[in-house]
């Protein structure tokens, strides 16, 4: 399990990128294998219950792109609930340098366009209609679960 989020958290449109290296995910008795287990990016990071994840390498081979917001029912994830705003076959190989690419970008009336390359080509692209309070400022970073990841070059770009 790796965590990693900028103290900053005023990225409002921007561009994350990294080269990434990702291993074949591993169960262990005390983590046992789930399907979003791999390598993910988070923009727009406000809490472990408010943020949006885009995950560009999984145990399924999906790439995947959720929001998740606050929430106090039975089912919430450290405080949070996530709704899968879009999803794709897209499997990567393992143990092998890919580059990596996502981004949340401001739209007309609070939207948020968010969209996730691979090796240059998108592998995901969805709006947004209802980003609540992630249509604000945040910070981003890396999550990996059940897995090794290397990473070199991680850089925040703002758009315009």
């Amino acid at each position: 399990m790796f965590r990693l989020v900028t103290r900053r958290r005023d990225f409002g449109s921007v561009r994350v990128s990294s080269s990434v290296k990702v291993d074949q995910p591993i169960t262990t008795k005390r983590t046992p294998a789930s399907e979003w287990d791999g390598a993910h990016f988070w923009l727009r990071y406000h809490s472990p219950s408010e943020l949006y994840a885009l995950s560009f390498r999984r145990r399924d081979g999906m790439v995947v792109i959720k929001r998740k917001v606050t929430a106090h029912d039975s089912a919430a994830v450290d405080g949070g609930d996530y709704a899968t705003l879009a999803q794709a076959s897209c499997p990567i190989p393992y143990g092998s340098w890919q580059q990596v690419s996502a981004s949340a970008v401001d739209g007309p009336s609070g939207t948020v366009q968010l969209s996730l390359e691979i090796n240059g080509s998108t592998a995901l692209s969805v709006v947004d209609h209802a980003p609540g309070a992630l249509s604000k400022p945040g910070g981003v970073g890396l999550r990996v679960d059940n897995s090794e990841l290397w990473f070199r070059d991680f850089t925040a770009t703002p758009l315009g």
